[in-house]
């Protein structure tokens, strides 16, 4: 998490130096940011960091849409939503995870996720 809408965006920048040069191997990557003027957080893949291995924007899409979404949604898709948290369950993201991420990325801020 950074304590600033662009810190995700920053880093992203040094990230995309680093693997140009060959220092690292990054396989999936997406950012959120959240204005602190937005009522909700943007959320996007970074297509030209990741790998022949990297997750999919739809996963990264469900994921980012129970984080920030689910409590805006209602009862009406709890049970597609269920068997979603059973999907990310599957790739090691838990429903602890996706709290904190909750609780932690909040207006003005954003996170990279890696």
């Amino acid at each position: 998490k950074f304590r600033t809408a662009d810190g995700a965006e920053n880093v992203e920048e040094a990230l995309k130096s680093l693997q140009k040069e060959g220092l690292i191997k990054i396989l999936d990557a997406a950012v959120v940011s959240w204005p602190a003027d937005r009522a909700k957080p943007r959320t996007r893949q970074l297509l030209n960091l990741v790998g022949a291995g990297a997750l999919s924007g739809t996963f990264w899409g469900m994921l980012f849409g129970l984080i920030f979404l689910m409590p805006l949604l209602g009862a009406a898709i709890g049970a597609a939503a269920g068997a979603l948290g059973g999907k990310l369950a599957d790739v090691g993201i838990d429903d602890d995870f996706i709290a904190e991420v909750k609780e932690k990325v909040t207006p003005g801020t954003s996170a990279l996720f890696l």
